[in-house]
């Protein structure tokens, strides 16, 4: 429990101090460990957010027009695949 509670705020540390560490040493950080971190900090909001669907970005996340965008974000990611290459 006490690793679960702490670790959501490790998270919202975590996200802006990769941002200042991406603009101060650019391509050394990223390639380091920014993108494996961040990548984790997103998930483990998500992870948060479905846990916590009270909370104020829980309920952001569950209204409707986000509800929404969230259905039919794959099939526009798959549309674009199609329509909006070179080759085309």
């Amino acid at each position: 429990w006490i690793f679960a509670r702490h670790l959501q705020w490790a998270v919202v540390v975590w996200l802006p101090l990769s941002w200042a560490l991406t603009s101060r040493f650019e391509g050394v950080w990223m390639y380091t460990v920014g993108y494996v971190g961040d990548a984790l900090a997103v998930a483990l909001v998500i992870v948060w957010m479905m846990r916590a669907p009270a909370s104020p970005f829980g309920r952001f996340l569950n209204w409707r027009p986000m509800v929404h965008i969230g259905l039919i974000s794959y099939s526009l990611y798959l549309y674009q695949q199609l329509f909006l290459t070179r080759h085309n």
